[in-house]
């Protein structure tokens, strides 16, 4: 599987309910320049995260990093690990995990559909009536 077919399985596996999530398929920093999948997820629900500069946002977030697909032009990869980069949710980490990439999409679309299902989007600057 391709870092972008990746993207795509996560893409329909994930249940959001109204909330954001944004996944992309960029390169890394390396001479290799491997493809890598990175997610953002926000539990709010669209069209709101930008009050306070953004702050709301960054108080209902937490982001993956999907790396071991190598460069664009390297055969599909047989395994990939998932990182947790950050998250506010301190009852629902994720540990890293390594395995084929779509036993990993369906990890990480299971443990983004369960913080939208167990956890409501905790509101810090917009009013809500």
């Amino acid at each position: 599987m391709t870092a972008h077919e990746f993207a795509s399985e996560l893409q329909n596996r994930l249940r959001l309910q109204g909330r954001q999530a944004m996944v992309r398929v960029e390169a890394s920093w390396g001479p290799r320049k491997d493809e890598e999948v990175y997610v953002n997820f926000v539990n709010l629900p669209e069209g709101v995260g930008s009050a306070g500069g953004g702050a709301e946002a960054e108080n209902n977030r937490s982001s993956y990093w999907i790396r071991g697909f190598g460069p664009a032009s390297a055969p599909a990869a047989a395994k990939v690990k998932v990182e947790e980069s950050n998250t506010v949710f301190r009852t629902h980490r994720m540990r890293a995990k390594t395995g084929a990439p779509e036993a990993v999409a369906r990890t990480l679309a299971d443990h983004l559909n369960k913080l939208v299902a167990e956890v409501p989007p905790r509101f810090t600057h917009t009013e809500r009536r």
